[in-house]
């Protein structure tokens, strides 16, 4: 089998094809420079990283997800050149996408969400704005799964998956994920958003529900220029008819400082965030020591 003609015929439609929206940012020379970044070597065969990764968005972004139909692609390609058809067991597609490494595909996650923001020219009010949100995550039962995302508690040993925590950032206007940290289920979804922090501007506003609304993370987002806007939490009590009403429902009001420090953040930290510019410096000290700072 020429494996060097098959990979020539499916760079070209890929990366050309109608149906692929990513052809102008995913480029080949992008996806080679990461595999070099990543340190990836791989045999010549018909599935490349290229290949596979151009399949696999194909896959996802296709209305039938499955891998039998993500292979007929690769067939119809390769039969309009009237080259021998590949084999359609879904095997070797498969295998192919468990060798892309994780680095692999966060580096050229991260590449197309900075290249999106460079094509963000929508602004609200001139501001760029980013909307945060987690959820949960399982994985394959294996040894190093369990080791690193243990599964819950609340399940008998043998009897469950790994589960992560999992926080993204999104860019509002273009829908570009721009970040996303995962961690141990064990891991407090507010604590994972606090790791993001350094991803946003001075000038950006932070956009997300009422798990993101302490007294502490608005500090902390203040103290480096950016402004939230936040559903107040479900247990904050809240009285239209206090404060300086600015309209229906609108109003300003002032915020106490809690008495005790939220779980998971430094109590020196939490001690000082009365001070805008001592807690930015503090914080960006903080940062460093992550694990400390955010537990």
């Amino acid at each position: 089998m020429n494996f060097n003609k098959y990979v020539t015929i499916l760079k070209e439609k890929l990366s050309n094809s109608v149906g692929f929206p990513l052809s102008d940012i995913l480029t080949e020379t992008i996806i080679q420079q990461a595999l070099k970044d990543e340190q990836m070597k791989y045999r010549e065969r018909l599935y490349t990283p290229a290949i596979t990764l151009w399949t696999w968005i194909y896959q996802v972004l296709n209305k039938d997800k499955s891998c039998k139909n993500a292979i007929s692609i690769i067939i119809s390609y390769v039969t309009t050149h009237e080259e021998k058809t590949p084999s359609p067991d879904t095997g070797a597609y498969c295998k192919a996408r468990k060798r892309l490494k994780e680095g692999f595909i966060m580096r050229l996650l991260n590449y197309t969400g900075k290249y999106l923001q460079t094509q963000n020219t929508q602004l609200w009010c001139g501001r760029r704005v980013f909307i945060s949100d987690g959820s949960t995550v399982t994985m394959d039962d294996t040894e190093p799964n369990q080791k690193e995302y243990p599964q819950p508690e609340s399940q008998a040993k043998g009897c469950g998956f790994p589960m992560a925590n999992i926080v993204a950032l999104f860019c509002l206007n273009t829908g570009a994920l721009l970040q996303t940290i995962i961690d141990a289920l064990s891991t407090h979804e507010l604590n994972l958003f606090r790791r993001l922090y350094e991803y946003l501007q001075s000038g950006d506003i932070a956009l997300g529900d009422r798990l993101y609304s302490s007294y502490a993370d608005i500090c902390l987002l203040k103290s480096r220029d950016v402004d939230c806007v936040f559903r107040m939490h479900q247990k904050r009590k809240v009285d239209f008819r206090t404060g300086k009403i600015l309209g229906i429902k609108d109003h300003i009001v002032t915020w106490t400082k809690p008495k005790s420090c939220p779980s998971g953040l430094d109590e020196a930290l939490f001690a000082i965030l009365s001070s805008a510019e001592s807690g930015d410096q503090y914080f960006h000290k903080a940062l460093s020591y992550e694990k400390y700072a955010f537990v």
